[in-house]
C-alpha cells in the first residue's frame, strides 16, 4: 500500500476542485490522502475546504517554501513507506491511446500501485510520469535514467537519506532526478502517462514567491554543483532559466503496461 502527501500553499479552493476529486473518484483511500500546509493559520482554512473529501490536513509548521515542504514531507513518514507526492492543482491524470489522443486515467489508484509495482521490480525508488501531457511525444513504455521527475506526480520508496533531501527551491525537482540517478543509477519513468494541471499559472503556491531571480538561482546552482550531467540554459519560448540533462543511455523495460 502507498500513502499520498499533497504540498499546499494558500490554494485551499483550488485543491478542493482539482486534485482531491481526482484521487477520490479515481478509487485512493481518503485515509491515506494527507494535505500538507506550512502554518496552523493555513490548516484552518484547509480542514474547511477538505473536509468534504475525507482526507487529513497537517501542519509542517516548516514556513514557506516548496524545498522546506518537500523535506519536511520526506521525513514525517518511516523509512519504506511508498509515497506518492502530487501538487494541489492537478486536474486530470492522462494516458496517451496514440500519437494525437489522450484519455483520461480514472482508475488512479490502479496506476499508482503500477508505479511502485514497476520501481520495485527495477530496484528503484524513484518513479515519474511523463512530463508533458503531449500524446505525440508520449510513448508506452518504462524508461530509465538520467530523467526528468516533474514534481507534480512523483513516487519515492522512502529510505530516509540525504537523497531525499533538495537544497534549491526552484528547480528541486531536477536537483531530486539528479541525486537519486546519483544513488541508484536511475529515475523510472512511465513514458505513456501524464498529467494536467495550471503551471506557474495557478494563483498561490509558488507563485507568491517565485521570481525570474529565483528561478535562476536554482538552475545556476545545480548546473555549476553537477556539469557533467547537467547545462544551463535560457528557453526560447519563454525566455525563462532552464536546467537541461545531458545526453546519457538510457534503458526501455519491457513491463506491461495498464490501460
Amino acid at each position: 500500500m502507498y500513502e499520498v502527501a499533497i504540498p499546499s500553499h494558500q490554494r485551499p479552493g483550488t485543491i478542493a476542485d482539482t486534485t482531491l476529486p481526482l484521487l477520490t473518484r479515481g478509487g485512493v483511500d481518503p485515509d491515506r490522502i494527507t494535505v500538507w500546509v506550512s502554518s496552523d493559520d493555513q490548516r484552518e482554512q484547509y480542514e474547511d475546504s477538505c473536509s468534504p473529501f475525507g482526507v487529513h490536513v497537517r501542519s509542517g509548521g516548516w514556513g514557506q517554501g516548496v524545498k522546506h515542504a518537500r523535506n519536511g514531507i520526506a521525513t514525517a513518514y518511516p523509512a519504506g513507506t511508498r509515497l506518492l507526492q502530487i501538487d494541489d492543482d492537478v486536474r486530470r491524470i492522462v494516458r496517451a491511446a496514440d500519437s494525437k489522443t489522450l484519455v483520461d486515467v480514472n482508475d488512479v489508484h490502479a496506476l499508482i500501485d503500477y508505479g511502485f509495482d514497476v520501481a520495485d521490480q527495477l530496484d528503484l525508488s524513484l518513479w515519474c510520469l511523463y512530463p508533458a501531457a503531449n500524446p505525440y511525444f508520449m510513448r508506452p513504455r518504462v524508461r530509465v535514467g538520467l530523467l526528468y521527475a516533474e514534481a507534480c506526480v512523483i513516487g519515492m520508496t522512502l529510505r530516509r537519506d540525504e537523497t531525499e533531501q533538495v537544497t534549491v527551491d526552484d528547480k528541486e525537482d531536477f536537483e531530486r532526478s539528479i541525486l537519486h540517478y546519483l544513488r541508484d543509477g536511475g529515475v523510472v519513468r512511465l513514458d505513456g502517462y501524464s498529467f494536467k494541471s495550471n503551471f506557474y499559472t495557478e494563483p498561490g503556491g509558488m507563485q507568491t514567491y517565485r521570481t525570474i531571480d529565483t528561478i535562476e538561482a536554482g538552475a545556476r546552482t545545480l548546473t555549476d554543483r553537477y556539469p557533467d550531467l547537467c547545462s544551463y540554459r535560457v528557453s526560447k519560448s519563454r525566455g525563462m532559466p532552464e536546467v537541461k540533462f545531458r545526453r546519457l543511455p538510457t534503458s526501455d523495460h519491457p513491463i506491461r503496461l495498464i490501460h
